[in-house]
């Protein structure tokens, strides 16, 4: 029997402890120095850019002298673009054809022929090209003349002794029996050519 004083044991408390507060990190040293590195913050937005103000607008009557000289310098693009189609100096004779047979094509080629002072310029629709506008030099025709179709259409028929561009496969120019005819629309436009094309034309062309 032991004499003393009795042990007492606490009872276990039925409620929990409460939280503890979340204690900071520690800052950390910045590598290869001696002191601790400051804590990191959000960097600041940078500011947005200035905003650019446009440019006053001229007057009306500005605007409409900006208008006027882009139309005029679009014109003289166009013209510049296609002067051949415009410039009539050097001249000789301007009709509409009937027709262009070309080789052993079947198509008519109806258009404008110009005779210029050293060769045929002939505006057509061609089916795959569209607008064409051929140059044939009289200094490459062979045996050019004025001959009249069976149909009583009054031509002017001649040869070309290389490639032609647009109809390479209708043209055979090795082959003797190819030729081109034009075909006026008019008698009066036959003579017209025969008259002022047709000797210049004859001096330049071979044979």
């Amino acid at each position: 029997m032991h004499h003393g004083r009795p042990s007492v044991r606490r009872a276990a408390s039925a409620e929990p402890e409460p939280p503890r507060p979340p204690q900071p990190s520690p800052a950390r040293a910045a590598p290869g120095s001696g002191q601790l590195a400051p804590p990191r913050r959000n960097a600041p937005l940078a500011p947005p850019p200035p905003h650019r103000r446009m440019p006053p607008r001229g007057t009306l009557l500005e605007q409409l002298a900006q208008c006027q000289a882009n139309s005029d310098s679009l014109i003289s693009d166009m013209q510049s673009t296609f002067k051949s189609r415009f410039d009539r100096s050097g001249l000789l004779l301007q009709v509409q054809s009937k027709h262009l047979h070309v080789g052993r094509c079947d198509s008519q080629f109806a258009g404008t022929a110009r005779f210029m002072g050293e060769e045929l310029v002939y505006n057509f629709e061609h089916p795959h090209h569209r607008q064409v506008e051929m140059r044939m030099k009289y200094a490459d025709m062979h045996h050019p003349r004025l001959h009249t179709s069976p149909a009583g259409v009054p031509e002017l028929r001649f040869r070309i002794n290389r490639e032609l561009v647009y109809f390479a496969r209708e043209y055979d120019h090795t082959n003797p029996a190819h030729q081109l005819a034009l075909g006026f629309v008019t008698k009066a436009d036959a003579r017209k050519f025969s008259e002022g094309v047709l000797p210049q034309l004859l001096s330049r062309a071979k044979g």
